[in-house]
């Protein structure tokens, strides 16, 4: 039985007059239930499937356990077989390798793999709110579920679903199919009057990529106005004066509250690109989610930004650095992506999923964004949020600039801010091993996350577009040279 379906069949056990939560789509293996003599062959059995799960190359583990005393002793005898992360509550990041937690700590988390600790009769008794609580740390899984018991499995678990019951739930899932809307049938002429409003939409969409509409102005004759009459002026644009520090109240290297590292969610994010647009300094690549620019400022630094919206209403920011030499570069279209090349780097926009992926001039990949989802920009809240997918590599190693040139942090397996609130203004630098630098374009906070769990990612806040500089060097000296020319141009 897979994951969903077996989470599914627990659920079915409450008493419930609807489902208390949608259920979760889990695919993988077929769930694992293991019977065991006693606790030693439990803890032995729960230690060889972590090995197990390892060597396969699952990256997060989870042992979850009824209570915080069960999930003490569980981790106090598995420390000597196998590596555990951190599972002090009060610290722990809930990063790659294996946690013992738990099941009230596990609500909003996902592993990889999580194997649950003798739920027994007495630990779960089927009851409704029990039901709950197991169906939470079974949908903890993505990929793979085992089930570790001493023969005294909970009946939620053990005992089958009776056939009446079975049926009232089904009943439940089929009833809000039943309720139905009566389709509204147009005529022909009400369909041509839809075509024609959805044309004007796109083309208003489409308006700025192309020439500008000839207008014919009426010939000046003496008074334009009526006497009396106001001139029309365009409103005034009113631009908060920056004060060269940043507001933020997150310091460098800070540690975020746990609740910050899970992205928002969202609905279903179209990233592909539909059509672009080719100038002398940049090239726009143009979906139903925003706009993509892509602007070569040197041979080894280009400049991405995105903006949500069909228009390019970009803002220059507090870092607008150009060379004093306009760099070379060229731009192709193939039949699956978009490719820029400048200097000692190619970027390649992948048409479908809208992921950038940078190489050097020899075609090796140095960092991609996620395809599922590159990037993410929200407005919705008290404040715009952003968040920047990542494809980094787990060999890769990437450190976060300080204050000075030679302050430099490790950002493996961590959740960072790396602007500096409340001092100078300064463009956060994430360096890689890769042989490249990602300057970030943000005023305000901005958080870098390299725990698999939730990211990885680059989060800003109050930016109302994304915004980076990828500066390739082969050196670290080398990308801070040309990080100290981006950063000074204001």
């Amino acid at each position: 039985m897979e994951i969903s379906d077996f989470a599914t069949e627990i659920l079915r056990h409450g008493n419930f007059s609807i489902y208390p939560v949608e259920p979760i789509v889990r695919h993988g293996n077929d769930v694992s239930i293991v019977e065991c003599n006693d606790e030693k062959q439990m803890l032995r059995r729960t230690a060889d499937q972590i090995l197990e799960w390892q060597a396969q190359g699952h990256e997060t583990i989870a042992v979850i356990c009824r209570d915080a005393a069960e999930a003490s002793m569980v981790s106090r005898e598995l420390s000597g077989k196998v590596t555990l992360a951190d599972s002090d509550l009060e610290t722990a990041e809930f990063g790659s390798g294996v946690i013992v937690l738990p099941v009230e700590y596990t609500k909003g988390l996902e592993f990889d793999a999580v194997l649950l600790y003798h739920p027994s009769g007495e630990s779960y008794p089927e009851e409704d709110q029990y039901v709950k609580l197991l169906y939470v740390a079974a949908t903890r899984a993505l990929h793979e579920l085992a089930v570790i018991h001493m023969g005294d499995l909970t009946g939620l678990i053990a005992n089958p679903v009776s056939q009446e019951k079975r049926m009232q739930s089904l009943e439940m899932e089929i009833k809000p199919k039943v309720k139905q809307y009566e389709r509204k049938v147009y005529t022909a002429n009400e369909l041509q009057e839809q075509a024609a409003i959805e044309g004007h939409r796109e083309k208003e969409r489409r308006s700025y990529l192309g020439p500008k509409p000839i207008v014919v102005l009426p010939k000046k004759t003496g008074e334009e106005m009526a006497p009396g009459v106001p001139k029309k002026t365009e409103p005034e644009r009113i631009v908060t004066p920056r004060s060269g520090k940043n507001v933020s109240p997150q310091v460098f290297f800070s540690v975020p509250d746990q609740g910050m590292l899970r992205p928002k969610g969202h609905s279903r994010v179209d990233s592909s690109i539909r059509w672009a647009k080719k100038t002398k300094k940049y090239i726009d690549l143009v979906g139903s989610y925003g706009v993509l620019r892509l602007i070569p400022i040197e041979e080894s630094v280009i400049r991405i930004q995105f903006k949500r919206g069909q228009t390019a209403d970009f803002e220059p920011g507090y870092w607008n650095y150009t060379a004093e030499t306009p760099p070379v570069w060229s731009a192709k279209e193939g039949k699956q992506f978009y490719e820029i090349t400048a200097g000692k780097t190619i970027l390649r926009a992948d048409k479908k999923t809208g992921a950038l992926h940078f190489f050097d001039k020899k075609g090796t990949l140095l960092v991609a964004e996620k395809s599922i989802l590159p990037r993410q920009l929200e407005t919705d809240a008290p404040f715009s949020q952003t968040w920047n997918y990542f494809d980094w590599s787990k060999k890769e190693k990437l450190t976060a600039k300080g204050i000075s040139r030679e302050s430099m942090e490790r950002m493996e397996q961590k959740a960072r801010y790396i602007s500096f609130g409340g001092k100078k203004m300064r463009m956060p630098l994430l360096l890689s091993s890769q042989g490249y630098g990602l300057g970030i374009a943000a005023e305000g906070a901005v958080m870098c996350c390299t725990i698999p769990m939730y990211g990885p990612y680059i989060y800003t806040e109050g930016m109302s577009q994304i915004d980076y500089y990828f500066i390739r060097g082969g050196k670290n000296d080398e990308i801070l040279d040309l990080y100290k020319k981006i950063s000074s141009a204001q």
